[in-house]
C-alpha cells in the first residue's frame, strides 16, 4: 500500500522532476516508509511506500525490469502474487520477494492485457521506453484511487487528487456539475470529481497514453453469467471455499495485521475465517459509544471471545469526536458525507502496531444487506398501484412529513416523480439525500432531473444481482471505498476487504433471488456460518457501522458544523440563506432537517477551505 504521482511529458527532465517532487510530498502521509522517484525523457515516476510484503530495501520503487526498459510504480496488493510468479518463474529470474516484480514480469509476458491475471486492489502505472508509452491501471472494484489530468497531450495522475492539485497545473476550481450531484447524493461519481477538469479512471480499466493522445480502456465488467450449480448443498461450498480463499490471501503480509470488529455479521465472518486459517491470534477492533442505543461493542466482544481474539475496544464520546474531526476533513482528499468513523478506528488500528486490517465491508452489497434490497424485491408487483397525477404528489409529501424526515420524504418524492415506478427509478431515488426541490433551492435554478447512474437488469430472477452491482457501481465506491482510502491511509494503514474479490463476486451474483432472499438479509452468509457465530450477530435488527450524529452535532461539534456552513456559503454560489435556515430548522429540532441532509455540506465547506478550492 502507498501512493504513487508521475506527469508523461515532454518537459525537459529537471522540470519533470521538480511536478513530480511536489506531488510526493503532498502524499508522503501515505508511504512512511520510503521513496522514490525515477526521471527519463518524457516521464517522471514518483513512489511514496508502505512497506507490508517483501519490507526489505529490494521492495524499493520505481522498479525496473532487467534491461532497465519497462519501470513501475505501483500502490496497493496482488494477494495471488505466489501463485502467479511460480507460473513466470518458468520465464524470468525472479530477484525479490515483492509482487511488484511479479507485475513487471507478468507485464513482459503477457503485454498491456497483463492486468486480466490479477487479483487484487491496485494502482498500477507501467512505462515502456521501447513504445514511449505510459499506461495507467485501475483494479475492477475501484478500492485503490487513480486520478489524472489531461491537457495539451500531457497526462498527470496521482493517487489523490491534493496531489494533482499541488502540481500547478489544475485550478483550484469547483465542478458545477458535480456539485449539483454531491448535494443530492452525498457525492460525484466517477470519472467526474469535485474539481474541475480532474477526473478518475473508471474502475477496472486502464489508461494508455502516447504522444499521440490517451485512451481509456475497459480490461473487465461483471460477468452476467447464470449460476451453473446442482444444489443449494453446492452453492454453499462454492461459495464459503471461494470467501476462505479470499480470506486466505489477503492475510499474506510481512508485518502485524489485524480486523476491524463491529459487531455485525460480515466482520464476525470474516474474523471467524482468519481464526480458522490463522495460526496467530488474531488482533480485533471496536469501538464502543456512551449513547447505548448506538453502542455494538458488547456483541463484538462476545465474537473476539468466541474467537479468542486479542481485542482492543475503545470507547468514543461527542468530545473524543470533537478532538478528531479536524484532522479527520483534513485526511479527506474529496469530500464525503461519510469516513469520519473509518478514520477514528483507523486510528485507534495503527496506534497499536498494526499496519494492515481486514474490513467486512462490501458483503452488504454483494449479499443483501441494506434494506432497500428488500423494498425493492417485496414491492415489485405493487408499484403500479402508486401512480397518482402529479398535484396530489404535494399532498403526498405533506402527509409523510408527519411521519417521516425530510430525507426519507424526499426520497420517496423522488421516486414519485419518476412516474414509471420501475426497479431502476426506486433504486435511484433511495441513494437522494437532498431532492429536487432542496438542490433547487440552494442553486437558485429549477433541477428537475437527475442522471441516472447506469442500472443493469440481470433479469427476473436476479434482481438481488442488478441492485449489487448498482451499489457497487455507486455509493460503495465513490464513497465507502474513497473514504476508506483516505481515511486509513491517512493513518498509514491499509484496509483489505475480502468480499470484494472479484472471483467470489462472479459467483454471489451469478445466484438467483431464491438463493439469497430469505427471513434474514444477507441469508446466504447466515446459513455458511450459523454454527460458527454468536446467534445475536444475525437475529437482531440491522444498525451498520455509524456514529451518533445527530447528538454530537447538536451539542460538541456545534460550532464546527455553523462554521463549515459559513464557509460553503461563502465560497460557491449555493443560497446562504437556505443553508442558515436549514441550520438553524435543524438545531431546533426540525425532523424535515436530519443529520445527513446538512453533515455533507458542512464537510465540504471545510473541505474547501483547507483546500482553497473556489466555487
Amino acid at each position: 500500500m502507498c501512493g504513487i504521482a508521475g506527469i508523461y511529458s515532454v518537459k525537459p527532465k529537471e522540470e519533470l522532476s521538480s511536478i513530480v517532487k511536489k506531488m510526493m510530498e503532498a502524499i508522503a502521509h501515505r508511504g512512511p516508509d520510503d521513496e522514490g522517484l525515477s526521471v527519463h525523457d518524457g516521464v517522471a515516476l514518483g513512489h511514496r511506500r508502505l512497506s507490508i510484503i517483501d519490507i526489505s530495501p529490494l521492495g524499493h520503487q520505481p522498479m525496473y525490469s532487467d534491461d532497465g526498459k519497462v519501470v513501475v510504480i505501483f500502490n496497493g496488493e496482488i494477494y495471488n502474487y505466489l501463485e502467479l510468479k511460480q507460473s513466470l518463474s518458468k520465464f524470468f529470474d525472479f530477484r525479490t520477494q515483492s509482487d511488484t516484480e511479479v507485475i513487471i514480469a507478468a507485464y513482459l509476458h503477457w503485454g498491456e492485457q497483463f492486468v486480466a491475471h490479477l487479483n487484487g486492489m491496485f494502482a498500477i502505472a507501467v512505462y515502456d521506453h521501447a513504445l514511449d508509452q505510459l499506461m495507467l491501471y485501475r483494479d475492477r472494484m475501484g478500492e485503490k484511487p487513480l486520478y489524472f489530468y489531461a491537457r495539451d497531450k500531457e497526462v498527470l495522475f496521482a493517487s489523490e487528487i491534493r496531489s494533482i492539485l499541488s502540481s500547478g497545473y489544475v485550478e483550484r476550481v469547483l465542478d458545477q456539475d458535480a456539485l449539483k450531484e454531491y448535494v443530492m447524493t452525498q457525492t460525484v461519481s466517477f470519472p467526474n470529481t469535485i474539481v474541475k477538469n480532474v477526473q478518475a479512471i473508471m474502475p477496472g480499466s486502464y489508461l494508455e497514453s502516447s504522444r499521440m493522445g490517451y485512451e481509456e480502456i475497459r480490461y473487465w465488467d461483471f460477468n452476467r453469467e447464470k449460476e451453473k450449480f446442482n444444489s443449494r448443498k453446492e452453492i454453499l461450498q462454492k461459495v464459503r471455499d471461494e470467501l476462505h480463499r479470499s480470506v486466505e490471501w489477503r492475510m499474506r503480509a510481512d508485518v502485524n495485521f489485524g480486523a476491524f470488529l463491529s459487531g455485525g455479521l460480515d466482520s464476525s465472518v470474516i474474523v471467524a475465517l482468519m481464526a480458522e486459517i490463522s495460526e496467530k491470534t488474531v488482533h480485533t477492533f471496536s469501538i464502543g459509544f456512551e449513547e447505548k442505543q448506538w453502542d455494538e461493542s458488547g456483541i463484538a466482544e462476545q465474537v473476539a471471545k468466541k474467537f479468542n481474539t486479542q481485542h482492543t475496544k475503545m470507547v468514543v464520546n461527542g468530545q473524543h469526536f470533537l478532538s478528531e474531526i479536524e484532522n479527520a476533513v483534513h485526511a479527506l482528499d474529496h469530500p464525503s458525507g461519510d469516513g469520519v468513523n473509518t478514520y477514528v478506528i483507523s486510528k485507534i488500528t495503527r496506534e497499536h502496531d498494526i499496519k494492515m486490517a481486514m474490513s467486512g465491508l462490501g458483503g452488504d452489497e454483494l449479499l443483501g444487506g441494506y434494506p432497500i434490497f428488500d423494498r425493492i424485491y417485496r414491492t415489485r408487483n405493487l408499484r403500479n398501484l402508486l401512480w397518482l397525477p402529479p398535484l396530489p404528489h404535494r399532498w403526498v409529501e405533506k402527509w409523510l412529513a408527519l411521519r417521516w424526515n425530510g430525507v426519507q420524504v424526499e426520497r420517496i418524492s423522488h421516486f414519485l416523480r419518476n412516474e414509471n415506478f420501475s426497479d431502476a427509478a426506486m433504486y435511484h431515488s433511495d441513494r437522494v439525500v437532498n431532492g429536487f426541490s432542496s438542490v433547487s433551492q440552494l442553486f437558485h435554478d429549477n433541477i428537475d432531473k437527475a442522471e441516472e447512474r447506469k442500472w443493469m437488469d440481470w433479469g427476473k430472477d436476479r434482481l438481488y444481482s442488478s441492485i449489487s452491482e448498482a451499489e457497487m457501481k455507486s455509493y460503495m465506491t465513490h464513497v465507502l471505498l474513497r473514504d476508506s482510502d483516505q481515511m486509513s491511509m491517512a493513518n498509514a494503514l491499509e484496509i483489505r476487504v475480502p468480499f470484494l474479490d472479484h472471483q467470489l463476486i462472479e459467483v454471489v451474483l451469478s445466484l438467483r433471488d431464491e438463493h439469497k432472499v430469505g427471513t434474514h438479509p444477507k441469508q446466504l452468509l447466515i446459513d455458511l456460518f450459523r454454527d460458527s457465530i454468536p446467534s445475536e450477530v444475525y437475529e437482531r435488527k440491522k444498525q451498520g457501522f455509524a456514529f451518533p450524529w445527530r447528538n454530537w452535532m447538536l451539542n460538541e461539534v456545534n460550532g464546527y458544523c455553523g462554521e463549515g456552513l459559513k464557509e460553503l456559503g461563502a465560497r460557491t454560489s449555493l443560497n446562504e440563506n437556505i443553508l442558515q435556515h436549514w441550520w438553524k430548522a435543524f438545531n431546533a429540532g426540525d425532523k424535515y432537517v436530519p443529520w445527513n441532509k446538512i453533515w455533507h455540506l458542512v464537510v465540504l465547506g471545510h473541505w474547501m477551505k483547507n483546500n482553497e478550492i473556489n466555487g
